[in-house]
């Protein structure tokens, strides 16, 4: 981490808090998320490594835990490569096929049936609302020293940490190559 140039380090995570959690993908996954976050405390920094939708059973619980938690000082939001479906839905800016019809995802589909359940016209406004808000405080990456060590946290991890100058917030949201790409 001594290689970071120009970029972000708080320094002063040992000040506020008496530990450090770093979550991984959620994945609509809320009872195991509960199970870890069982009580939220104030001197606990949680810090999300993204992709907290798609996949799951409890995607509305998770989405309801992340904006009742949008503000607080303690939580740190990453995002993944799954952020950019929510933001894509908010928008109804789906990327569409030659004959204009949108191409969304099936698992969005599914996705988005879970998470607008029974919600009316008036509430799914205010919901997406709230969630865009919440889009809104997503990092790419969180750079943090805790316990006399530093640490860079992001969703898709990278191999070393050049100068940041050089990195994009995309390679750090996505990664680099694809999923058989050896690093």
């Amino acid at each position: 981490i001594s290689e970071i140039d120009d970029y972000f380090i708080d320094e002063d995570v040992d000040k506020r808090y008496d530990r450090v959690l770093v979550i991984g993908d959620v994945h609509g996954c809320y009872t195991v998320l509960n199970d870890l976050v069982v009580e939220v405390d104030s001197k606990t920094l949680y810090v999300f490594c993204g992709d907290y939708l798609d996949r799951g059973i409890e995607e509305k619980d998770v989405v309801d835990f992340l904006i009742k938690h949008k503000d607080d000082k303690n939580f740190i939001f990453l995002e993944g490569n799954h952020e950019n479906r929510i933001r894509e839905w908010i928008s109804n800016s789906w990327k569409t096929r030659k004959d204009g019809s949108k191409i969304i995802p099936k698992i969005w589909k599914k996705t988005e049936r879970e998470i607008c359940s029974g919600l009316d016209e008036e509430e799914l406004a205010k919901f997406k609302k709230d969630i865009s808000e919440w889009t809104r405080k997503l990092r790419a990456a969180y750079a943090f020293s805790f316990g006399g060590k530093r640490y860079f946290v992001c969703h898709a991890g990278i191999s070393s940490l050049p100068k940041m100058t050089y990195i994009s917030a995309r390679q750090l949201v996505h990664g680099v190559g694809s999923y058989e790409t050896e690093i």
